[in-house]
This record gives structure tokens, C-alpha cells and sequence, in this order.
């Protein structure tokens, strides 16, 4: 979306949660979502997850391609590992 004063404003119609309040439930687009929201029976936060999407998108606008296929993507699969 666009506003007024032509700034680009992102816009999500169907995963609207609470702020500071835990998730658990497990949406998104395979290579698109953060590990942690990848893992079943996690809790993440909504807003950390967010800017892990925006990252991949913002790659995806300069390189022209996701930085990850999906969530087999052995380099995907590096950052979900915890230390």
C-alpha cells in the first residue's frame, strides 16, 4: 500500500495477534517465516518474527530471488539451530 505522502506501508490482512503476548500457532509462507514460528509448539514473538519476514522480502526486492527456498534450505536450517 501507499499513503498520502507516497510512503510504502506493509499490510497484513490475516494474522493479526496481540501485542506482547506469546504465539504458538504456525502460518506463514514456507521460507518467509522466521525459525522460530517454523518449529512446532514454539513461542515466538510476533514482532521479532515480522522483521525476519521484512528482511527476507527487502532481499527479495534487491536480488530478485528469496534468499530461502523453504524451511529445508540448508541455510535456513543454520539459523533455526540454538546455540
Amino acid at each position: 500500500m501507499v499513503s498520502q505522502e507516497f510512503n510504502l506501508k506493509l499490510c497484513d490482512y490475516g494474522f493479526a495477534a496481540l501485542l506482547n503476548k506469546p504465539i504458538t500457532t504456525v502460518l506463514g509462507t514456507e521460507g518467509y517465516m522466521a525459525p522460530e514460528v517454523a518449529k512446532e509448539h514454539s513461542h515466538y514473538d510476533g514482532a521479532q518474527a515480522d522483521i525476519f519476514s521484512m528482511g527476507v522480502l527487502l532481499y527479495t526486492m534487491a536480488f530478485g530471488n528469496p534468499p530461502f527456498g523453504s524451511t529445508e534450505d540448508r541455510f535456513y536450517r543454520l539459523l533455526s539451530k540454538t546455540p
